[in-house]
Protein backbone atom coordinates (compact mmCIF):
# COMPACT_ATOMS: atom_id res chain seq x y z
CA UNK A 1 0.00 0.00 0.00
CA UNK A 2 1.14 3.29 -1.18
CA UNK A 3 2.44 6.07 1.49
CA UNK A 4 -0.95 8.01 2.08
CA UNK A 5 0.68 10.84 4.78
CA UNK A 6 -0.12 13.50 2.84
CA UNK A 7 -4.51 13.52 2.75
CA UNK A 8 -3.88 14.86 6.46
CA UNK A 9 -0.80 17.69 5.45
CA UNK A 10 -2.75 19.38 3.00
CA UNK A 11 -1.97 23.13 3.71
CA UNK A 12 1.46 24.45 3.82
CA UNK A 13 2.18 28.41 4.94
CA UNK A 14 -1.83 28.51 4.30
CA UNK A 15 -1.16 27.36 0.78
CA UNK A 16 -2.29 23.78 -0.40
CA UNK A 17 0.49 21.21 -0.77
CA UNK A 18 1.19 20.18 -4.74
CA UNK A 19 1.03 16.62 -3.48
CA UNK A 20 -1.99 16.86 -1.92
CA UNK A 21 -3.52 18.18 -5.16
CA UNK A 22 -2.05 15.07 -6.94
CA UNK A 23 -3.42 12.89 -4.27
CA UNK A 24 -6.99 14.10 -4.46
CA UNK A 25 -7.15 13.63 -8.40
CA UNK A 26 -5.13 9.98 -7.56
CA UNK A 27 -8.38 9.48 -4.91
CA UNK A 28 -11.24 10.82 -7.56
CA UNK A 29 -9.82 8.70 -10.73
CA UNK A 30 -10.01 6.08 -8.05
CA UNK A 31 -13.10 6.34 -6.96
CA UNK A 32 -14.79 6.38 -10.27
CA UNK A 33 -13.16 3.71 -11.86
CA UNK A 34 -15.08 1.25 -9.41
CA UNK A 35 -19.29 1.35 -11.18
CA UNK A 36 -20.65 0.71 -8.02
CA UNK A 37 -19.39 3.44 -6.13
CA UNK A 38 -21.07 5.52 -8.60
CA UNK A 39 -25.12 6.45 -8.44
CA UNK A 40 -26.45 8.75 -10.57
CA UNK A 41 -22.87 10.03 -11.84
CA UNK A 42 -21.80 10.78 -8.16
CA UNK A 43 -19.85 9.25 -5.21
CA UNK A 44 -19.62 9.65 -1.89
CA UNK A 45 -17.92 12.50 -0.63
CA UNK A 46 -14.95 11.39 2.04
CA UNK A 47 -14.54 15.38 3.61
CA UNK A 48 -15.13 16.26 7.04
CA UNK A 49 -18.59 17.41 6.80
CA UNK A 50 -19.83 15.50 4.43
CA UNK A 51 -18.10 11.93 6.57
CA UNK A 52 -19.23 9.74 3.34
CA UNK A 53 -22.45 10.49 3.79
CA UNK A 54 -23.28 12.22 1.05
CA UNK A 55 -23.34 11.44 -2.49
CA UNK A 56 -21.78 14.62 -4.71
CA UNK A 57 -20.72 14.91 -8.35
CA UNK A 58 -16.70 14.66 -9.26
CA UNK A 59 -16.39 18.81 -9.42
CA UNK A 60 -18.25 18.91 -5.99
CA UNK A 61 -16.59 16.94 -3.99
CA UNK A 62 -12.58 17.77 -5.51
CA UNK A 63 -13.87 21.39 -3.89
CA UNK A 64 -15.05 19.88 -0.75
CA UNK A 65 -11.54 17.55 -0.50
CA UNK A 66 -9.64 20.70 -1.24
CA UNK A 67 -11.05 23.12 1.04
CA UNK A 68 -12.38 20.91 3.98
CA UNK A 69 -9.64 17.97 3.97
CA UNK A 70 -10.07 14.53 4.39
CA UNK A 71 -12.65 12.73 7.22
CA UNK A 72 -10.07 11.25 10.08
CA UNK A 73 -8.48 8.15 9.63
CA UNK A 74 -9.48 7.36 6.40
CA UNK A 75 -6.05 6.39 5.23
CA UNK A 76 -7.88 2.48 3.58
CA UNK A 77 -10.35 4.14 1.50
CA UNK A 78 -13.17 1.00 2.52
CA UNK A 79 -16.38 3.00 1.78
CA UNK A 80 -14.85 3.23 -1.93
CA UNK A 81 -14.32 -0.35 -2.60
CA UNK A 82 -10.73 -0.69 -1.16
CA UNK A 83 -9.90 -3.88 0.47
CA UNK A 84 -9.75 -3.49 4.28
CA UNK A 85 -5.91 -3.69 4.98
CA UNK A 86 -4.93 -3.84 9.04
CA UNK A 87 -1.16 -2.57 8.27
CA UNK A 88 -0.78 1.07 8.63
CA UNK A 89 -0.71 3.36 5.89
CA UNK A 90 0.32 6.79 7.35
CA UNK A 91 4.08 6.36 7.61
CA UNK A 92 6.33 6.53 4.75
CA UNK A 93 7.44 3.16 2.91
CA UNK A 94 9.82 2.14 4.84
CA UNK A 95 7.22 1.40 7.52
CA UNK A 96 4.66 -0.60 5.62
CA UNK A 97 4.76 -4.21 5.16
CA UNK A 98 2.64 -6.31 3.88
CA UNK A 99 -1.00 -5.46 3.84
CA UNK A 100 -3.24 -8.26 4.98
CA UNK A 101 -6.75 -7.86 2.92
CA UNK A 102 -10.14 -9.32 4.29
CA UNK A 103 -12.05 -11.53 1.95
CA UNK A 104 -15.17 -10.00 0.17
CA UNK A 105 -17.49 -12.08 2.60
CA UNK A 106 -15.90 -9.65 5.27
CA UNK A 107 -16.15 -6.66 3.34
CA UNK A 108 -19.99 -7.09 2.62
CA UNK A 109 -20.41 -8.15 6.49
CA UNK A 110 -21.40 -4.16 8.16
CA UNK A 111 -21.78 -5.49 11.67
CA UNK A 112 -18.34 -7.07 11.48
CA UNK A 113 -16.79 -4.07 10.17
CA UNK A 114 -18.89 -2.14 12.98
CA UNK A 115 -16.71 -3.31 15.46
CA UNK A 116 -13.61 -2.86 13.27
CA UNK A 117 -14.31 0.63 13.01
CA UNK A 118 -15.18 0.91 16.81
CA UNK A 119 -12.15 -0.94 18.03
CA UNK A 120 -9.64 -0.40 14.98
CA UNK A 121 -8.79 -3.68 14.96
CA UNK A 122 -7.81 -5.94 11.34
CA UNK A 123 -8.72 -9.42 10.20
CA UNK A 124 -4.72 -10.71 10.62
CA UNK A 125 -5.35 -10.48 14.45
CA UNK A 126 -8.70 -13.20 14.05
CA UNK A 127 -8.28 -16.76 13.06
CA UNK A 128 -12.01 -17.45 11.79
CA UNK A 129 -11.36 -21.40 12.62
CA UNK A 130 -10.75 -20.75 16.38
CA UNK A 131 -12.50 -19.22 19.48
CA UNK A 132 -8.87 -17.23 19.88
CA UNK A 133 -7.79 -14.65 18.03
CA UNK A 134 -3.93 -15.59 16.74
CA UNK A 135 -1.34 -13.01 17.48
CA UNK A 136 2.24 -13.67 17.94
CA UNK A 137 3.78 -12.83 20.91
CA UNK A 138 1.60 -13.00 23.60
CA UNK A 139 -2.44 -13.71 23.96
CA UNK A 140 -5.07 -11.12 24.28
CA UNK A 141 -5.65 -10.85 27.89
CA UNK A 142 -9.54 -11.41 29.33
CA UNK A 143 -10.58 -8.08 28.09
CA UNK A 144 -9.16 -8.08 24.71
CA UNK A 145 -10.05 -11.79 24.44
CA UNK A 146 -14.08 -10.63 25.10
CA UNK A 147 -13.48 -8.03 22.34
CA UNK A 148 -12.67 -10.50 19.96
CA UNK A 149 -15.16 -13.27 20.67
CA UNK A 150 -17.60 -10.04 20.01
CA UNK A 151 -15.63 -9.57 16.36
CA UNK A 152 -16.33 -13.63 15.89
CA UNK A 153 -19.98 -13.15 16.56
CA UNK A 154 -20.41 -10.96 13.61
CA UNK A 155 -19.76 -13.90 11.94
CA UNK A 156 -21.54 -16.36 13.42
CA UNK A 157 -25.09 -17.02 11.68
CA UNK A 158 -28.06 -16.60 13.40
CA UNK A 159 -29.10 -20.25 13.28
CA UNK A 160 -27.05 -22.91 11.09
CA UNK A 161 -27.65 -22.08 7.59
CA UNK A 162 -29.09 -18.69 7.84
CA UNK A 163 -27.13 -16.14 5.75
CA UNK A 164 -29.28 -13.07 6.47
CA UNK A 165 -28.53 -12.61 9.79
CA UNK A 166 -25.54 -12.96 12.88
CA UNK A 167 -25.54 -13.13 16.38
CA UNK A 168 -24.49 -9.55 16.82
CA UNK A 169 -26.79 -8.32 13.76
CA UNK A 170 -29.59 -9.80 15.56
CA UNK A 171 -28.74 -8.21 18.69
CA UNK A 172 -27.90 -4.81 17.67
CA UNK A 173 -31.26 -4.29 15.61
CA UNK A 174 -33.28 -5.32 18.30
CA UNK A 175 -31.54 -3.11 20.68
CA UNK A 176 -32.28 -0.23 18.16
CA UNK A 177 -35.85 -1.09 17.90
CA UNK A 178 -36.38 -1.25 21.62
CA UNK A 179 -34.67 2.38 21.35
CA UNK A 180 -36.19 3.82 18.21
CA UNK A 181 -39.81 2.51 19.40
CA UNK A 182 -39.19 3.34 23.33
CA UNK A 183 -40.20 -0.45 24.18
CA UNK A 184 -40.63 -1.25 27.97
CA UNK A 185 -38.17 -4.26 28.95
CA UNK A 186 -41.30 -6.48 29.40
CA UNK A 187 -42.20 -5.83 25.94
CA UNK A 188 -38.83 -6.55 24.57
CA UNK A 189 -38.33 -9.80 26.47
CA UNK A 190 -41.98 -11.07 25.14
CA UNK A 191 -40.72 -9.78 21.53
CA UNK A 192 -37.75 -12.46 21.58
CA UNK A 193 -39.46 -14.82 23.35
CA UNK A 194 -42.09 -14.91 20.62
CA UNK A 195 -39.18 -14.86 17.98
CA UNK A 196 -37.32 -17.66 19.41
CA UNK A 197 -40.10 -19.83 19.16
CA UNK A 198 -40.29 -18.86 15.65
CA UNK A 199 -36.38 -19.80 15.26
CA UNK A 200 -35.21 -23.79 14.77
CA UNK A 201 -33.86 -25.17 17.93
CA UNK A 202 -30.26 -24.09 17.12
CA UNK A 203 -30.36 -20.39 17.19
CA UNK A 204 -28.08 -18.31 18.75
CA UNK A 205 -30.46 -15.15 19.73
CA UNK A 206 -29.92 -13.27 22.88
CA UNK A 207 -32.18 -14.41 25.67
CA UNK A 208 -33.61 -11.41 27.15
CA UNK A 209 -32.90 -7.44 27.63
CA UNK A 210 -30.07 -8.31 30.45
CA UNK A 211 -28.14 -10.80 28.02
CA UNK A 212 -28.45 -8.05 25.31
CA UNK A 213 -26.51 -5.25 27.45
CA UNK A 214 -23.91 -8.33 28.30
CA UNK A 215 -23.38 -8.97 24.99
CA UNK A 216 -22.65 -5.91 23.80
CA UNK A 217 -20.77 -4.62 26.52
CA UNK A 218 -17.30 -5.49 25.12
CA UNK A 219 -17.74 -2.22 23.06
CA UNK A 220 -17.73 -0.15 25.72
CA UNK A 221 -20.10 1.98 25.20
CA UNK A 222 -21.55 1.69 28.75
CA UNK A 223 -21.68 5.12 31.33
CA UNK A 224 -21.88 5.28 34.95
CA UNK A 225 -24.64 7.19 37.01
CA UNK A 226 -23.85 9.20 39.84
CA UNK A 227 -26.60 11.14 42.00
CA UNK A 228 -25.40 15.54 42.62
CA UNK A 229 -26.68 17.42 45.33
CA UNK A 230 -29.36 19.80 43.08
CA UNK A 231 -27.38 22.87 44.45
CA UNK A 232 -23.92 21.26 43.51
CA UNK A 233 -22.14 20.42 47.11
CA UNK A 234 -21.43 16.95 46.54
CA UNK A 235 -21.73 13.81 44.66
CA UNK A 236 -23.24 10.74 46.12
CA UNK A 237 -20.12 8.55 45.25
CA UNK A 238 -17.56 6.73 46.50
CA UNK A 239 -18.06 6.20 50.78
CA UNK A 240 -21.08 9.32 50.21
CA UNK A 241 -23.13 6.59 48.14
CA UNK A 242 -25.87 5.40 50.48
CA UNK A 243 -26.07 9.22 51.97
CA UNK A 244 -30.01 10.44 51.13
CA UNK A 245 -28.90 13.93 51.96
CA UNK A 246 -26.12 16.65 51.60
CA UNK A 247 -23.58 17.37 54.31
CA UNK A 248 -23.26 20.75 53.49
CA UNK A 249 -27.08 22.67 52.71
CA UNK A 250 -29.00 19.45 53.82
CA UNK A 251 -31.08 19.21 50.77
CA UNK A 252 -32.58 15.80 49.70
CA UNK A 253 -30.90 13.81 47.47
CA UNK A 254 -34.00 12.27 46.43
CA UNK A 255 -37.75 14.14 44.24
CA UNK A 256 -40.57 14.06 46.78
CA UNK A 257 -42.71 11.42 45.97
CA UNK A 258 -46.59 9.86 47.11
CA UNK A 259 -45.64 8.15 49.84
CA UNK A 260 -48.06 5.59 48.80
CA UNK A 261 -46.25 5.34 45.39
CA UNK A 262 -44.53 2.29 44.17
CA UNK A 263 -41.05 2.42 42.34
CA UNK A 264 -37.73 3.74 43.43
CA UNK A 265 -36.43 7.20 43.95
CA UNK A 266 -35.74 9.44 41.62
CA UNK A 267 -32.45 11.66 42.18
CA UNK A 268 -32.83 15.48 42.06
CA UNK A 269 -29.89 15.71 39.61
CA UNK A 270 -27.87 12.78 37.87
CA UNK A 271 -24.01 13.03 36.14
CA UNK A 272 -22.96 10.88 33.67
CA UNK A 273 -19.89 9.39 33.67
CA UNK A 274 -17.81 7.36 30.83
CA UNK A 275 -15.25 5.74 31.78
CA UNK A 276 -11.94 6.55 29.90
CA UNK A 277 -9.53 3.51 30.97
CA UNK A 278 -11.52 0.80 28.64
CA UNK A 279 -11.31 3.45 25.51
CA UNK A 280 -7.65 3.92 26.53
CA UNK A 281 -7.12 0.43 26.08
CA UNK A 282 -8.92 0.06 22.65
CA UNK A 283 -6.40 2.11 21.23
CA UNK A 284 -3.77 -0.10 22.11
CA UNK A 285 -5.79 -3.30 20.78
CA UNK A 286 -5.75 -1.69 16.91
CA UNK A 287 -2.84 -2.29 14.95
CA UNK A 288 -3.81 0.73 13.33
CA UNK A 289 -3.58 3.37 16.90
CA UNK A 290 -1.15 1.18 18.91
CA UNK A 291 2.12 2.48 16.88
CA UNK A 292 0.99 6.00 16.72
CA UNK A 293 0.77 6.04 20.58
CA UNK A 294 3.96 6.22 20.76
CA UNK A 295 4.62 8.89 17.85
CA UNK A 296 5.49 11.81 20.60
CA UNK A 297 8.58 9.88 21.22
CA UNK A 298 9.97 9.27 18.15
CA UNK A 299 9.17 11.97 16.17
CA UNK A 300 11.66 14.71 15.33
CA UNK A 301 10.91 18.63 14.71
CA UNK A 302 12.61 20.22 12.13
CA UNK A 303 14.79 22.92 12.68
CA UNK A 304 13.22 23.13 16.04
CA UNK A 305 9.61 24.42 14.66
CA UNK A 306 7.23 22.91 17.47
CA UNK A 307 4.25 20.77 15.86
CA UNK A 308 3.46 19.06 18.96
CA UNK A 309 3.19 19.51 22.65
CA UNK A 310 6.13 16.95 22.95
CA UNK A 311 8.39 19.65 21.61
CA UNK A 312 7.84 22.11 23.90
CA UNK A 313 9.84 23.04 27.57
CA UNK A 314 6.52 22.11 29.36
CA UNK A 315 7.07 18.15 28.28
CA UNK A 316 10.53 18.32 28.42
CA UNK A 317 10.42 19.44 32.04
CA UNK A 318 7.92 16.75 33.02
CA UNK A 319 10.34 13.84 31.38
CA UNK A 320 13.42 15.37 33.96
CA UNK A 321 11.15 15.10 36.59
CA UNK A 322 9.39 11.87 36.35
CA UNK A 323 12.13 10.24 34.10
CA UNK A 324 10.53 6.20 35.18
CA UNK A 325 7.21 7.07 33.76
CA UNK A 326 9.18 8.85 30.53
CA UNK A 327 11.29 5.86 30.19
CA UNK A 328 8.03 4.02 28.38
CA UNK A 329 6.80 5.99 25.45
CA UNK A 330 3.93 3.98 25.33
CA UNK A 331 2.62 5.20 28.83
CA UNK A 332 -0.10 7.97 28.02
CA UNK A 333 -0.38 11.93 28.31
CA UNK A 334 -3.74 13.45 28.42
CA UNK A 335 -4.86 16.84 27.94
CA UNK A 336 -8.56 17.92 29.64
CA UNK A 337 -10.67 20.50 28.48
CA UNK A 338 -14.55 21.70 29.42
CA UNK A 339 -16.62 24.34 28.35
CA UNK A 340 -20.44 24.92 28.84
CA UNK A 341 -22.90 25.52 26.01
CA UNK A 342 -26.84 25.59 26.06
CA UNK A 343 -27.89 22.39 23.92
CA UNK A 344 -31.35 24.69 22.93
CA UNK A 345 -32.69 27.80 21.95
CA UNK A 346 -30.99 31.02 23.93
CA UNK A 347 -34.27 32.90 23.07
CA UNK A 348 -36.35 29.76 24.91
CA UNK A 349 -34.55 28.73 27.24
CA UNK A 350 -31.18 29.13 29.61
CA UNK A 351 -29.66 26.15 30.39
CA UNK A 352 -26.03 25.26 30.57
CA UNK A 353 -24.70 21.87 30.04
CA UNK A 354 -21.12 21.23 30.61
CA UNK A 355 -19.03 18.56 28.69
CA UNK A 356 -15.34 17.54 29.55
CA UNK A 357 -13.12 16.01 27.26
CA UNK A 358 -10.34 14.27 27.50
CA UNK A 359 -7.62 14.56 24.42
CA UNK A 360 -4.69 12.09 24.23
CA UNK A 361 -1.04 13.52 23.34
CA UNK A 362 0.71 10.44 22.67
CA UNK A 363 -0.77 10.69 18.88
CA UNK A 364 0.43 12.75 15.96
CA UNK A 365 -1.47 15.96 15.35
CA UNK A 366 -3.38 15.03 12.68
CA UNK A 367 -4.64 12.50 15.41
CA UNK A 368 -4.70 13.53 18.78
CA UNK A 369 -7.21 17.05 18.20
CA UNK A 370 -10.13 14.96 16.26
CA UNK A 371 -13.21 13.78 16.83
CA UNK A 372 -12.39 10.14 17.12
CA UNK A 373 -9.82 10.54 20.06
CA UNK A 374 -11.26 13.76 21.69
CA UNK A 375 -13.14 11.21 24.41
CA UNK A 376 -15.64 12.69 26.39
CA UNK A 377 -15.90 11.73 30.10
CA UNK A 378 -18.39 13.07 31.43
CA UNK A 379 -21.57 14.97 31.00
CA UNK A 380 -22.09 17.97 33.68
CA UNK A 381 -26.11 18.64 34.09
CA UNK A 382 -27.51 22.26 34.23
CA UNK A 383 -29.77 24.24 34.17
CA UNK A 384 -26.71 26.23 36.03
CA UNK A 385 -23.66 26.73 35.20
CA UNK A 386 -21.16 24.80 38.12
CA UNK A 387 -19.31 27.46 38.40
CA UNK A 388 -16.51 27.23 41.00
CA UNK A 389 -18.07 23.52 42.60
CA UNK A 390 -16.79 22.02 39.09
CA UNK A 391 -14.36 19.94 41.15
CA UNK A 392 -17.51 18.41 42.58
CA UNK A 393 -17.95 16.94 39.39
CA UNK A 394 -14.57 16.04 38.41
CA UNK A 395 -14.09 13.66 41.35
CA UNK A 396 -14.93 10.25 39.59
CA UNK A 397 -12.61 11.18 36.67
CA UNK A 398 -9.66 12.49 39.01
CA UNK A 399 -9.90 9.35 40.72
CA UNK A 400 -9.53 7.20 38.18
CA UNK A 401 -6.62 9.01 36.52
CA UNK A 402 -4.95 8.72 40.36
CA UNK A 403 -5.50 4.61 39.77
CA UNK A 404 -3.94 5.25 36.76
CA UNK A 405 -0.76 7.11 37.88
CA UNK A 406 -0.18 5.00 40.47
CA UNK A 407 -0.96 1.66 39.75
CA UNK A 408 -1.65 1.08 36.30
CA UNK A 409 -3.78 -1.00 34.23
CA UNK A 410 -3.12 -4.24 32.07
CA UNK A 411 -3.77 -3.66 28.90
CA UNK A 412 -3.22 -5.73 25.84
CA UNK A 413 -0.97 -4.22 23.42
CA UNK A 414 -0.76 -5.38 19.92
Amino acid sequence: MDDRSWMYRRLMDGRLRPEYITGVRRFINFAFSIDKNISGGKIRCPCVRCKNQKFLKEDDVCKHLLTKGFIPCYENWTVHGEPYVTEPILAGPSSIGMSHVMNDVCLENPYRNLVIDAMGVGDAFYNDNMSSPMVAGEIPNPEATKFFNLLKAAEEPLWDGCTKQSKLSACVQLLNMKSTFNLTQNAFNNFIDFTKSCMPNDENLVSNFYDAKKFMRPLGLGYEKFDVCPNYCMLYYGADAMKTNCDFCGSSRYKPRNPTSKGSNKAEKQLRYFPLTPRLQRLFMSPYHAKDMTWHHYHKSDNGVMVHPSDGEAWKEFNRVHFSFASDPRNIRLGLCTDGFCPFDMSSNTYSCWPVIVTVYNLPPWKCMTRPFMFLTMLIPGPKNPGKKLDVFLRPLIDELKNLWSVGVETYDV
